[in-house]
């Protein structure tokens, strides 16, 4: 697993390559907990393109992760999912808790476009 972490405005991309494993929970958790923690209102793309794989401990995280995002007035978006991915998140429902886009464009546009509330 490998995880590169870019910012586009006020917008942190996570594009993640390779699958996170059991073992590899710990670093993806501290490589965004703190970002989140930094952050007032933070926005997040998970770039899931290079992920070709989920396991149950990674949904996990994810939840876990949208759940801090969330609390902390923040959004979070998924893109460029692969199918096999996309099949797992659709089969535990979380397909209709998280918000999905075809590309990385059409995820920052959409959190581009989301009006803060005061």
């Amino acid at each position: 697993m490998n995880i590169h972490i870019t910012k586009e405005s006020n917008i942190y991309i996570i594009n993640v390559s390779g699958n996170i494993g059991f073992g590899d929970i710990d670093e993806f958790n501290s490589a965004i907990v703190p970002l989140i923690e930094e952050n007032f209102r933070p926005k997040f793309i998970f770039d899931l393109s290079e992920m070709p794989y989920i396991n149950s401990a990674t949904i996990g995280k994810f939840v876990d992760l949208f759940r801090k995002i969330t609390k902390a007035k923040g959004n979070v978006v998924f893109c460029n999912v692969r199918p096999f991915v996309k099949n797992i998140l659709k089969i535990t429902k979380l397909a209709t808790v998280f918000e999905i886009k075809e590309s990385r464009d059409d995820a920052i546009n959409f959190l581009k476009n989301i009006k803060s509330e005061v």
